[in-house]
């Protein structure tokens, strides 16, 4: 368990420095072509709705699926997220830096830390995947994993309407959302290697999903 939380810890504070640096670089890069709007099949057909409305699906998601498993205490669901989410950020950083995209929404503020990218719910051509997106799919499938398949069909429904919700608000083009679809995919399909790692940070067999 030692080793679990010093790992945790130097990722968090490697995020935090990373952080600073991907945002000062996207922004200087993005903000001479930030004004450039780009053909889009889900902002040329849809109404725009508040940025805000994915957040707080993202943030509602969050909350249930933690008060549900630590209720039931299924730790290991929990930890699986927080694994998922530490490898998403570093292929997100990836993705954010080899091409950027103008601004989508047109209304972005540039974040300085971690801290201001809760704050301000992302920072300025942060494109090409999505954070967000990618968290609320490793949520739905390791909800539907827990259920055994049970409820898949739900977990499908909520994944279009977050889709919908996500590209709408102009906070991400469509192709962002498909990038994460298949990386959230292609990195769910290796989880057994997350739990070995997950089991190896704990010092024993602790994860068995």
């Amino acid at each position: 368990m030692k080793r679990l939380i010093i790992f945790i810890v130097i990722i968090l504070i490697v995020i935090n420095i990373i952080d600073k640096y991907i945002y000062d670089y996207l922004h200087s890069k993005g903000e001479i072509i930030n004004n450039v709007i780009l053909p889009d099949i889900f902002h040329d057909n849809t109404l725009k709705i508040d940025k805000k409305i994915p957040d707080y699906f993202l943030i509602i998601f969050i909350v249930i699926f933690l008060i549900y498993f630590l209720f039931n205490r299924e730790y290991q669901y929990i930890l699986l997220l927080l694994l998922f989410y530490l490898l998403s950020k570093f292929i997100c950083y990836l993705y954010f830096s080899v091409t950027i995209l103008p601004d989508s929404s047109k209304s972005c503020i540039k974040s300085n830390n971690s801290w201001d990218s809760i704050l301000n719910l992302g920072s300025c051509n942060c494109l090409n995947i999505s954070g967000h997106f990618l968290n609320i799919i490793f949520i739905f499938l390791l909800l539907n994993l827990y259920f055994k398949n049970k409820y898949w069909y739900i977990f499908v429904l909520l994944y279009i309407i977050y889709f919908y919700l996500i590209c709408s608000s102009r906070n991400h083009y469509t192709v962002d959302c498909l990038n994460s679809t298949v990386i959230a995919i292609l990195i769910f399909s290796q989880k057994k290697y997350i739990v070995k790692f997950a089991n190896y940070l704990i010092g024993k067999n602790y994860v068995k999903i």
